[in-house]
């Protein structure tokens, strides 16, 4: 029942409220549009260079509703069926690596409740739908090595291509995959007796194959037929490689010359130091799963979190990682939040538990081994990436580093505790709190609640900071469309001169009237401006790109400001000014060194 509540309430934030999902609204959303304006994938001159470089596989389910329907409201749809694939995937995965049935299901409904989960099911972040790919990866790697089926095995390898096409990131859950994968390969290109597609194992069969029985003797029709099998796999394979993320790697190669498309690591992400990256994304990885379903001195936390990166203490891990961070907001948001407080103290508990209580010792070996590869694959994330948003970057690899928890003995004697089910209980409902107050989704009348508190006597800083962050979120969406409403009437190429973390998206509203054209300098000169009918920018995103005021632009390309006004687009950040330039006679492409 809860889970069904945060279903239907992750449903009707997304059917009421449009998409506010920062890393979509800044380059996802507008990849995509550039590739519907030229009606095919290219690479896009940008000055956010994540607009070229970043998986795409989230944004290939997009385009076809954008193009149908045109608009970006449907597009929660995606994390919604998502989230709803969650539990059904989950048991299957758990039950079949061996962990118990009563276990599998008391978890089946409730890691579905972690705040990552929950805080993105009503939005079109690109991070815990990647969970679906990778539970269907085990799901079927498993059913192919069981079944001998070849039919299973292809689509294991397609959910891993798929995995890996969401995100980079889960490169590193390959492994694991593979665990499951590669048996059932052997035993279907090499083993003589093949079961046939959709074929069951028989309840006497023993649940994983032993070395004995992997390789049946009782032939069939498909054991006779070694080059088609063959050339199924080497379908499967290509296919697998074509959804996966090795095709843009090439792509980023050929024209950054590196697979990830940063080179120069401008944005930081990469890692040098095992050392800094282990403890940094440890650090931070404890923060955003311990992090409470509210925190009202989240500004007092995060200024001692700054202390504490900053501190002697923490200097080597603080320079082997930039972007170190332990600061929280307020709420847990589809952008920041991991487990959470709740699933994380319950699965301590487990794991005490299950270290404890008798029997002692592991149920199911198998799954011990995919668990402790998904602890090595997280490991391998942590030593390569650095990002201030580790709890929800892995949130692909939750379901894998529980494994090993679930698999201890005692688990299935501990689901059925009085005590446990309470605070199981209590931990799946505390998820309604995000999911019910999210600023860009809140399902309550939150300004008359925080009214009401404030005629209670809570403090005004409070009041006034809740505020802000309800009204920012409630027009991130178009959050320059009051830029946009000063455009000239027949303006319909634009020219976007913001910075790297400014969206040009309200730019190309309505959807299929009006283009953008990113203003990148070309050697150090500006870009032609022929064709734009007037160029839209802020004062740090003409500094950023060309070192000059709006003033010094205007001047050197022989335009004219015809508006320009302080915009808030950001809770945590002070409103920044905003032109609006018109070309003049002569657009030519001018040196601003």
């Amino acid at each position: 029942m809860i889970f069904l509540l945060c279903l239907a309430g992750a449903f009707v934030g997304g059917a009421i409220y449009p998409p506010t999902n920062y890393d979509a609204i800044t380059y996802r959303l507008p990849r995509i549009l550039h590739w519907l304006h030229e009606g095919h994938w290219h690479w896009i001159p940008a000055w956010n260079d994540r607009m070229n470089y970043s998986a795409t596989g989230f944004e290939w389910l997009m385009a076809p509703l954008f193009a149908i329907f045109r608009t970006d409201r449907l597009f929660f749809l995606i994390n919604v069926v998502s989230y709803a694939l969650l539990p059904g995937l989950l048991y299957s995965a758990f039950t079949m690596l061996g962990i118990s049935r009563r276990v599998a299901w008391a978890w089946m409904w409730l890691l579905p409740t972690g705040y990552c989960f929950v805080t993105q099911a009503g939005s079109i972040g690109n991070d815990t739908f990647a969970a679906v790919y990778f539970l269907a990866a085990l799901v079927f790697g498993m059913r192919g090595w069981k079944n001998g089926s070849m039919f299973c095995a292809c689509l294991c390898m397609l959910s891993a291509g798929l995995l890996t096409g969401a995100k980079a990131s889960n490169i590193p859950l390959l492994l694991p995959i593979a665990v499951v994968l590669v048996p059932g390969i052997w035993r279907v290109l090499v083993c003589s007796g093949v079961r046939g597609r959709g074929q069951i194992l028989s309840p006497s069969a023993p649940d994983i194959p032993t070395p004995a029985s992997a390789c049946p003797t009782r032939h069939t029709p498909h054991s006779t037929r070694p080059f088609i099998r063959f050339y199924q796999f080497t379908f499967a394979v290509l296919a697998a490689i074509a959804v996966s993320f090795v095709p843009l790697a090439v792509i980023n190669i050929q024209h950054t010359g590196d697979w990830s498309g940063d080179p120069g690591n401008t944005g930081k992400m990469k890692l040098s130091d095992p050392a800094s990256g282990i403890v940094g994304n440890g650090l931070q990885l404890a923060a955003g799963c311990l992090a409470p379903p509210a925190l009202p001195i989240a500004g007092i936390w995060s200024q001692f979190g700054r202390q504490v990166v900053e501190s002697p203490y923490l200097a080597r891990i603080h320079t082997g990682f930039p972007r170190l961070s332990l600061a929280l907001v307020e709420l847990p948001s589809e952008e920041g939040a991991g487990l959470g407080l709740g699933l994380s103290v319950l699965l301590l508990a487990s794991a005490v538990g299950g270290i404890l209580f008798q029997p002692r010792g592991i149920r199911a070996p198998l799954a011990m081994v995919v668990g402790l590869c998904c602890w090595a694959a997280l490991g391998a994330y942590m030593v390569k990436l650095g990002s201030e948003c580790t709890a929800r970057l892995v949130a692909a690899y939750y379901p894998g580093i529980v494994i090993p928890i679930l698999a201890l003995a005692p688990q299935a004697r501990l689901v059925t505790r009085r005590w446990w089910k309470i605070l199981a209980i209590i931990a799946a409902l505390s998820a309604w709190i995000p999911l019910a107050l999210a600023p860009p989704r809140p399902l309550l009348p939150v300004e008359s609640i925080f009214g009401l508190a404030g005629r209670m006597g809570a403090p005004a800083s409070i009041i006034k900071r809740t505020q802000t962050v309800y009204s920012v979120y409630g027009t991130r969406n178009d959050n320059l469309a009051t830029v946009r409403e000063h455009l000239p009437l027949p303006a319909r190429t634009i020219g976007f001169a913001g910075t790297g973390d400014e969206s040009e998206l309200s730019f190309w509203r309505p959807f299929g009237q009006r283009s953008v054209v990113d203003l990148v300098p070309a050697n150090g000169h500006i870009p032609p401006l022929l064709g734009v009918d007037c160029i839209v920018g802020s004062q740090w995103g003409f500094n950023d790109r060309f070192g000059l005021t709006a003033q010094q632009f205007a001047e050197k390309t022989g335009c004219q400001i015809a508006w320009s006004g302080l915009v808030s687009t950001r809770a945590g950040s002070a409103p920044l000014r905003w032109f609006v330039i018109i070309p003049g006679g002569t657009r030519q492409s001018t040196d601003f060194r």
